[in-house]
């Protein structure tokens, strides 16, 4: 799922992995299931958008009971049904009255179609409409993804900041140990008469330190291991977390991006796609102050008997509808509505245009540099390391004083912590360069 991470176990604890950690919380977070939610908006959105295409049926049945004067009782039968075509601007109608009544009885058959000839002529307006809600569509489905990839990175961040807590308490632990080791060897010169007390209180202080570092380090990372309780179903992975970088994320090459990505990123397409859903969307507003003209083609069929005269009678109807809108100061604020967000999505779509490129050249060069401080650091931890050894050694025999041994145990002990921080900033610079450059989350349909 987070193919840039590879974890492995250390000791015989089970690891706590980075897939297994974000599957996790997939399962349990509610953050993310809020996120999901988005997807839902897809289902009706073009239906909101859209007039109700849907076939309906309409029944009036009215009886007049007798209250004062003769007669017998009347009554009133209306039968129609309806259905728009939408995107061809077209309504059919057939409506079927029978009139029961004191003087005459009627049976009428009205068929009509009706074609939109201008404000949404032929379904233009309706097209246009339908056509920026596919769009809106697609950018909400990029901007669930861009959510769940921002999502990720920010909890591999969270991650991080927990593996670092986790080396640093490490750390000091094993300096601890070393520490305790150091003191009983002078206690055991003391002892023998060839060391001073001045050199057990120096053991001693430095003991007492590490303590209070150890401390602190173990509060802060039980402090992040809690926060993790309530997503992690097996509370002893917690215990030891462990990361190491494949040969992909420890050498990865910050100049290979996705073919046309300054063109097809994702945030450039939802800007792209948000702009041009707000044209067509504006393209639909401008008719709406038209005159709303349609043409009216109709067939009757009447089978009436009024006043005692039979009527059968068949005629053919053509005609036109016109509704012409007066100072609509409402169609007037919807159509400037339009207006003004087409100009801000155009802006906002160059504005995201022109600083990707700027944004991925800034994060190449700070992952470069990060990447040498974090080499840096390696060969500073490694090059302590000999010069703690060497001086255990001369100690032991008596070249060298104690407080030199102690100063290089502190360099070394600090140059593995800041290492790790190294290590880490280096993992949070890349983490952020794959969220830019779209690459965190590989392959997203598995994953949703």
């Amino acid at each position: 799922m987070v193919a840039f991470f590879f974890l492995v176990g250390v000791g015989f604890a089970a690891p706590l992995k980075v897939n297994y950690y974000i599957n996790s919380l997939i399962k349990s977070d509610n953050e993310f299931q809020s996120l999901l939610t988005e997807n839902l908006k897809v289902k009706y959105l073009l239906d909101q958008a859209l007039p109700s295409q849907s076939l309906v049926l309409a029944v009036t049945n009215e009886y007049g009971l007798i209250s004062k004067g003769a007669g017998s009782t009347t009554s009133s039968l209306e039968t129609s049904v309806t259905k728009d075509f939408v995107e061809l601007g077209t309504s059919f109608s057939y409506t079927r009255r029978e009139n029961r009544l004191a003087d005459r009885q009627e049976e009428l058959n009205q068929f009509r179609l009706s074609q939109s000839l201008w404000r949404n002529s032929f379904g233009y307006r309706n097209r246009k409409i339908k056509s920026s809600t596919l769009k809106r569509k697609e950018l909400l489905k990029l901007q669930v993804i861009e959510s769940y990839e921002d999502y990720v990175f920010t909890k591999l961040n969270d991650f991080l900041d927990y593996f670092l807590s986790f080396q640093k308490k490490e750390v000091l632990r094993k300096q601890l140990i070393e520490s305790y080791k150091m003191r009983d060897d002078v206690l055991a010169k003391r002892k023998a008469g060839i060391s001073l007390d001045l050199d057990v209180n120096r053991t001693l202080l430095e003991v007492n330190q590490i303590k209070i570092n150890a401390v602190n380090a173990k509060r802060d990372f039980d402090s992040r291991k809690k926060s993790l309780l309530i997503f992690i179903d097996q509370a002893s992975l917690l215990d030891r977390p462990t990361l190491q970088g494949s040969v992909f994320l420890e050498n990865y090459n910050v100049n290979l991006l996705k073919e046309n990505f300054f063109s097809h990123g994702r945030s450039i397409r939802i800007a792209k796609l948000d702009h041009q859903a707000s044209v067509e969307n504006l393209q639909a507003k401008k008719n709406d102050y038209s005159p709303d003209l349609n043409l009216v083609l109709g067939y009757n069929m009447d089978e009436s008997s009024r006043f005692g005269v039979t009527v059968n009678r068949e005629e053919t109807v053509i005609g036109l509808s016109l509704s012409i809108p007066i100072n609509d100061n409402q169609l007037r604020a919807g159509r400037a509505q339009a207006s003004y967000e087409e100009k801000k999505k155009y802006y906002a779509f160059k504005l995201v245009s022109q600083s990707k490129e700027s944004n991925i050249r800034f994060l190449q060069e700070k992952l470069k540099f990060s990447k040498e401080l974090m080499d840096l650091s390696e060969q500073r931890k490694e090059i302590a390391d000999k010069i703690k050894k060497a001086e255990g050694k001369r100690f032991a025999r008596g070249r060298i004083d104690l407080n030199v041994l102690i100063q290089a145990r502190q360099t070394f002990f600090q140059a593995q912590l800041n290492y790790q921080e190294a290590r880490i900033t280096y993992y949070k610079d890349l983490l952020q360069y794959l969220n830019e450059t779209d690459s965190l989350i590989e392959p997203f349909n598995q994953l949703l």
